[in-house]
């Protein structure tokens, strides 16, 4: 799952995106579905939409916890080369909503 930038000259615009996002509980045989929001400071690309729609899809079948997935999104937009980065997730499961944050300096 890759993501892509492209070079934009909005510097100090900060984006934020929301999505669908589902992937398989590691403890559980279900599915998991909830929202993600990823926000990140525009320097000199941002992350180009398409590739971030696809790649938030390409966690459909992965099994992994909600804390370890909202840490991994993190940490792959900061890979991709913006700044700033932070990612809250919303997740509907075992009949309870529940909210996984970044909180760790980006």
């Amino acid at each position: 799952m890759n993501l892509t930038t492209v070079p934009d000259s909005g510097e100090c615009v900060m984006v934020t995106a929301s999505s669908d996002i589902e992937h398989r509980c590691p403890h559980v045989d279900e599915v998991d579905k909830g929202t993600v929001t990823i926000s990140w400071m525009v320097t000199e690309c941002t992350i180009e939409l398409h590739s971030l729609a696809e790649y938030i899809r390409g966690w459909k079948d992965v099994r992994v916890s909600h804390e370890e997935l909202t840490a991994t999104i993190q940490r792959d937009v900061l890979r991709a080369g913006v700044e700033e980065v932070q990612v809250r997730a919303m997740w509907q499961t075992a009949g309870m909503s529940i909210a996984t944050d970044t909180r760790c300096p980006s």
